[in-house]
Formats: C-alpha cells, sequence, structure tokens
C-alpha cells in the first residue's frame, strides 16, 4: 500500500544512477472541475517520459496532480503540497491497460516546502483554477505557458524507491514509487489558494490519504557518493527535454 514513511531501519541502499526525466517547458492547458484533485492529464501520445534510475522500463507520462498535506512523510513530517506525475509502461498502449500489470505504473513524486515568495509555475496553475466553473465541467485554457520545470528540483539523483499501489481508488498494487528528497518551494499565500479549491460545493481542505503499513515492504534509498554525484554532472546524466504538450487540468 501506498504512501508510506521514510523509516532509516527500514531502508536499502542502492546505486542505480539517476532519473532521466524528459520535462516539457510550455504546453497548453484546460481546465475542468471533476472529482477532489487539482490533476492535469497529458494528451496522447506523449513523449514525455521517466527512465533509468534503477527503473524496469520506460513510462510515458499521463497525467499530474497534486495532494495537501503531502501524503509521504519526509524527516518524521508532512509537508504542506506534494505533486504526482503518473507515467505507464510505454510498451502499453494506455494506462487502463498499463495498470493490470506488475510494475506496469511509475509515480514520481515530488515535495513542497512554504516559502514567502510563489512558485511561479504554480501560480499558473491556481490562476487557472480560480476560472474553473464549479458547478460545470468546462474546460478552460490558460493564455499563458505552463512550466513544469519549476515544478521539480534539480536534484533527481537522491530518491526513495519502493513498490506500492496508486494513493486513490482503486489503489491498484502495480507502482514504482520514486519520491525525490530534494522538496520545491510553494509560497505561503499559494497553499493557502490549495486549500479554498472548490468540491461539492465547498472548500476541500485536505486530500491526502493517511499512511498505510509498510507490509514488509523495503524502501530503497538512492543517495550516491561526492564522487559519483560529481561525475554525474560532469557528463550530463540529466537530460531537459523540450517539448510541446496538451495538458488538461482538473479540480
Amino acid at each position: 500500500m501506498s504512501p508510506g514513511r521514510a523509516v532509516a531501519a527500514r531502508l536499502l541502499l542502492i546505486l542505480a544512477g539517476p532519473i532521466l526525466l524528459g520535462v516539457p517547458s510550455s504546453g497548453d492547458v484546460w481546465s475542468y472541475k471533476e472529482g477532489e484533485h487539482v490533476m492535469l492529464t497529458v494528451e496522447q501520445p506523449c513523449e514525455i517520459v521517466m527512465a533509468a534510475g534503477g527503473l524496469p522500463g520506460v513510462y510515458r507520462l499521463e497525467q499530474i496532480h497534486f495532494h495537501w498535506k503531502s501524503e509521504h512523510t519526509l524527516r518524521g513530517r508532512r509537508w504542506p503540497l506534494e505533486m504526482h506525475m503518473v507515467h505507464f509502461d510505454r510498451q502499453y498502449l494506455k494506462l487502463n491497460e498499463a495498470v493490470r500489470h506488475h510494475q506496469g505504473l511509475a509515480v514520481l513524486a515530488v515535495l513542497f516546502y512554504e516559502t514567502e515568495e510563489p512558485n511561479k509555475g504554480l501560480q499558473t496553475i491556481l490562476d487557472a483554477i480560480a476560472k474553473v466553473s464549479h458547478t460545470e465541467k468546462t474546460p478552460y485554457k490558460i493564455p499563458q505557458a505552463v512550466s513544469l520545470e519549476e515544478l521539480v528540483p534539480d536534484e533527481k539523483n537522491r530518491f526513495y524507491r519502493y513498490a506500492g499501489s496508486l494513493t486513490t481508488p482503486n489503489c491498484d498494487e502495480s507502482v514504482v514509487w520514486t519520491v525525490l528528497t530534494q522538496p520545491v518551494p510553494i509560497g505561503k499565500d499559494q497553499v493557502q489558494q490549495f486549500h479554498k479549491v472548490q468540491t461539492h460545493n465547498e472548500p476541500l481542505r485536505s486530500n491526502y490519504r493517511p499512511l498505510q503499513k509498510l507490509d514488509n515492504r523495503r524502501i530503497y534509498l538512492q543517495h550516491p557518493s561526492q564522487e559519483s554525484a560529481s561525475n554525474t554532472k560532469q557528463h550530463s546524466w540529466f537530460i531537459t527535454v523540450l517539448l510541446l504538450a496538451m495538458l488538461s487540468v482538473t479540480v
């Protein structure tokens, strides 16, 4: 089950190399209300992928959504916001097919910490949410580009890895989880904006799942040595791919 907490006694050290993540610089975003999430869904076929870092395959981005507070705990605390980038193994045509297979999905989790300054990438999404009808599922096109580069940390070589499930129904046990250890900033006022998101005509104060039992699962920690990290940087292990994507945001 997911989410879990990072407990030092249960961690196993791995040296699998960094996550290779293709991140789009911009995209046309559509917004509409449905369910209890702020969600961006990517038009398929999408060439934004997640690979390497010990992953068993190459995974294509399907959607991005947010939870407040965080669903995972790190250093014994919940963080004000957590973003999930949901990918499916590209050997399958659709997420609905991949979810039925072992390790068919890969979710990249990013934690956020509060600052005084707003996160520009998040603000673009929040501005769109404020304009969404809460009674109709009417698409809304964001007039400016959305930069996902501002939503992921620079350091993708340090992360926790475990086998788990989706945190929303049907909670399918087919997910390879990667939780990045470096958090991303979010403005204090932006945190409050998430807490004011409307669902069923009332504010959605929180939408995180309680911590689940590990059930003898192993949590792996990717934490390379300084020498390894230096070599990684020198040889440009990380590649930022500029792609145009059609996205939709759901509240």
